[in-house]
């Protein structure tokens, strides 16, 4: 009996490793993206902590300076996407026993977490550096949900010191992840939002509700004195930008993208389809849903399931910036992850065939998953990394070059090359080098990383042209050309590879 019961409680855990294994086995690749170049150069000067101040994430600032100071060379960073990984695994375990805590049925709990794991989100957390501390701040943020949840749900059963106290802790928790990583926090929510789906009401969860608000209230106070402490100015992204037409934008962006699910490089007829499909399935589970509430509940039902939406997207939805991107669709993204596999639950069917249909639709994403992470992520990244580390390499074999010229990329260079079908949003097939403040610090760090001489390097001074403009003789024959897009046709010209 002993034997069996330690086998239920190692089986999800086992499957969980499993499929960290199958999706996420690019990260031991070399490779950086994007800002986590700038962020290895650059992580001493002040203007670093200042922009994640004037960003309204001060605890990433200085939580950076544990991470980047002792990163000297780019191959390095597989230990941070390791240890990001352990985070993600941990929340996993949580959100599945938070999933039965408040009564799924157990299979069901481990597809809803399965297919999270498959979202464009967690694959862009997994492997963008960066966001190693999002990766903390989702584990940070369940816990704080759940601690208040519990402290409101036995309100009357526990004493007022007990009470206050789990305020205070999951308060704190809130706080320190609308520090870290502001996107992430909506996700405090997830409590109250698994008790509606249960009791199709809000009846007593309003109090969380105003407590959730109440802490973005104290977060603002306390962003403020930041940067009135600091004598900085609130950067342009997190300014106050909500009105009528971000609804719309919301529809279109977040909420629309969470139904695509993992399926982000179909053709876009197919992409309707994919989106279509789950809005069935969730209008479906709505329909079943209300049927058996009463008539003048019906619409308030809807409405609240909506506001919902609105909740876990609302730090986005409140701010000025208007750029979509995966790494703020964690909450809309879990939400509809929840809604899909319960309305197979709901399916008049025997109970083990709408877990069948959910385990395909889960193996789908799966497949799809891979993709998204191995070869538009790790792949088309270190790809990049190694063919430009190897090109300025022969370029330095006599000693470092006087001056640097660097050819900015066009942004469109692996889908003309085949490597990738189209890019989506600014992280998934896409090479770094597109970025113009990836172009100085990835050559300086790799000079770095060839020669051993920081001080050196820093002292080069580059010059960048873009793609239109020629580079002119006497820079051809003083200083050392860097041309990304001449490096990577160079690359899969040799290699003869395409990854579709």
């Amino acid at each position: 009996m002993r034997t069996k019961k330690l086998t239920n409680k190692l089986f999800f855990p086992a499957l969980l490793l499993l499929v960290f294994s199958f999706l996420f086995c690019g990260i031991f690749m070399d490779f950086a993206i994007s800002d986590t170049y700038d962020f290895v150069w650059n992580w001493s000067t002040q203007g670093f902590i200042n922009q994640h101040i004037r960003d309204g994430r001060p605890l990433y600032g200085l939580l950076s300076k544990l991470i980047y100071p002792n990163i000297t060379s780019i191959t390095e960073l597989k230990y941070v996407r390791f240890i990001t990984l352990v985070f993600l695994f941990s929340f996993s375990i949580y959100l599945y026993h938070l999933l039965l805590k408040h009564n799924f049925p157990k299979v069901k709990s481990m597809f809803i977490v399965i297919l999270f794991l498959t979202t464009p989100f967690v694959g862009i957390t997994a492997h963008w550096v960066v966001l190693c501390l999002a990766a903390l701040a989702l584990l940070l943020i369940i816990i704080a949900g759940d601690i208040a949840m519990a402290a409101f749900v036995y309100r009357k059963e526990i004493n007022r010191s007990s009470f206050i106290i789990k305020l205070v802790i999951s308060g704190i928790l809130g706080v320190l992840v609308l520090n870290i990583y502001q996107p992430i926090y909506p996700l405090f929510i997830l409590p109250v939002f698994l008790c509606f789906i249960n009791q199709k009401n809000t009846k007593g969860l309003w109090y969380f509700l105003c407590f959730h608000l109440a802490i973005y209230a104290l977060y603002f106070v306390f962003y403020k004195f930041s940067l009135d402490a600091m004598g900085l100015v609130a950067s342009g992204r997190v300014g106050e930008g909500f009105s009528g037409k971000k609804l719309i934008w919301f529809i279109k962006g977040g909420l629309l993208m969470s139904w695509q699910h993992s399926f982000i490089f179909l053709k876009q007829n197919l992409l309707v389809a994919i989106r279509l499909i789950t809005g069935i399935a969730i209008l479906f589970f709505i329909v079943r849903q209300v049927k058996t509430i009463s008539n003048n509940s019906k619409v308030e039902y809807v409405l609240t399931l909506f506001g919902f939406y609105i909740l876990a997207y609302l730090p986005s939805f409140l701010a000025a910036d208007t750029w979509i991107s995966y790494r703020t669709t964690a909450g809309v993204a879990l939400i509809t992850t929840i809604l899909l596999i319960m309305a197979f639950h709901e399916i008049k069917l025997p109970y083990y065939f709408s877990n069948i249909l959910s385990a395909l639709v889960v193996s789908f994403a799966l497949i799809s998953a891979f993709y998204n992470n191995y070869y538009s992520i790790a792949q088309v990244q270190s790809n990049e990394y190694n063919s430009t580390k190897n090109a300025i390499r022969e370029n330095v074999s006599k000693g470092l070059p006087s001056s640097i010229t660097i050819i900015a990329p066009k942004g469109d260079l692996l889908n003309r090359l085949h490597v990738v079908p189209f890019l989506v949003t600014d992280e998934f097939g896409l090479q770094s080098t597109t970025k113009s403040w990836v172009h100085t610090p990835i050559v300086k760090q790799l000079l770095y990383e060839i020669t051993g001489q920081r001080e050196e390097v820093n002292k080069i001074p580059i010059t960048i042209f873009d793609n239109k403009n020629p580079v002119n003789d006497s820079l051809k024959n003083t200083s050392m050309i860097v041309d990304f897009d001449v490096i990577l046709k160079n690359f899969y010209k040799n290699k003869k590879i395409n990854s579709y």
